[in-house]
């Protein structure tokens, strides 16, 4: 009886802190975090953007979801992300069809 709940509190807390994985390709960009992902179509981004601030780099992504509702995701930039072959990428999905893209 012990070992079930203290399975289940091992799996959450290994879920909670398993890395979030992001792919930024020309035609999606695409999410994975454990067992659940998602992707972004090229031609659904509307609006994408890096932001520093000090040490901080985030990358924030405008999109049209389902039912083409506006939805937008931000996600944190690890140290070892170069910043500047991101840029490119995003470049490429404004020239796929998103209405802007930013870097600042």
């Amino acid at each position: 009886m012990v070992a079930m709940p203290g399975f289940l509190v091992c799996a959450i807390l290994l879920m909670a802190f398993m890395p979030l994985h992001i792919d930024v390709r020309r035609d999606r960009i695409h999410v994975a975090k454990g067992n659940s992902s998602y992707a972004i179509k090229s031609e659904q981004v509307r609006e994408a953007m890096i932001e520093t601030s000090g040490e901080m780099r985030r990358m924030t992504i405008r999109y049209r979801g389902r039912g083409g509702r506006e939805q937008s995701r931000s996600f944190v930039i690890g140290d070892a992300v170069d910043v500047n072959a991101l840029a490119m990428l995003l470049e490429h999905l404004r020239d796929a069809g998103a209405d802007h893209v930013r870097t600042s």
